[in-house]
């Protein structure tokens, strides 16, 4: 049974069969900016090239930034006849990478016929047109913890807008810079910004998308985000 059952479901899986290489190739360009969890010119890299993503596909981003503090990626879907307000988070950081320990360079994406554990092998990318094999691999430093979920998420956009496909809930995104550092530094809510971080978040549903191990897994059922606190009405 598909995870995502449904016609929107079914929309999103053939906009991804029919446009593999793209969304490829767009996966790994956002992977070849280097994110370790610390605050550098890679990590402010990461966040103007995700809002800048997002901001071709008319969602309305922006960073919050603070001194010294990798930036907060926020945005909005707002629907005026909506019923329900979504909430998903996001890290955009990750784990510093020793080059020695890898097989190729940690931040060159790089596909692989099967899992390397398997006996898989690299080859080149798709080409436009070429199918998607499902056993096929891509390896790179947060190639699943965390960056994966911010390529699907642009790629359903993608597949919503090609099918006229409307949101009808409203969405906030919430991308942080730091989680896989503790997230000490994130402070209180940027000058002029008179919400605290807990109310960016406030939702009938909140969604920690992180800690996808490869592509066959689900991202975490909705939980508290952390590590802020997450209003939550009983709607649904």
């Amino acid at each position: 049974m598909p995870v995502f059952p449904g016609p929107r479901g079914e929309v999103a899986r053939d906009y991804r069969s029919e446009n593999g290489s793209a969304i490829f190739a767009g996966f790994a360009e956002l992977l070849s900016i280097p994110n370790v969890a610390s605050y550098n010119e890679g990590i402010g890299r990461n966040a103007v090239y995700i809002r800048d993503q997002f901001r071709e596909r008319g969602i309305d981003m922006e960073l919050l930034t603070l001194p010294d503090v990798p930036p907060i990626i926020f945005g909005e879907i707002t629907r005026p006849n909506a019923t329900r307000t979504l909430a998903i988070y996001v890290h955009y950081d990750g784990q510093p990478a020793d080059p020695t320990q890898w097989a190729h360079a940690p931040w060159e994406a790089t596909l692989y016929t099967a899992a390397m554990e398997e006996g898989g092998e690299p080859r080149p990318f798709p080409k436009p047109g070429e199918e998607i094999d499902p056993e096929w691999r891509l390896y790179a430093r947060s190639a699943g913890d965390d960056k994966a979920p911010i390529a699907a998420l642009l790629a359903v956009l993608d597949a919503f807008r090609e099918s006229d496909i409307a949101i009808t809930s409203n969405i906030k995104f919430f991308f942080e810079g730091e989680e896989d550092a503790g997230s000490a530094r994130r402070g209180p809510a940027p000058s002029g910004k008179q919400k605290n971080i807990a109310l960016y978040l406030s939702a009938d549903i909140a969604t920690s998308m992180t800690s996808m191990s490869s592509f066959r897994v689900r991202p975490d059922l909705p939980r508290t985000v952390k590590p802020w606190t997450v209003a939550i009405t009983n709607r649904v």
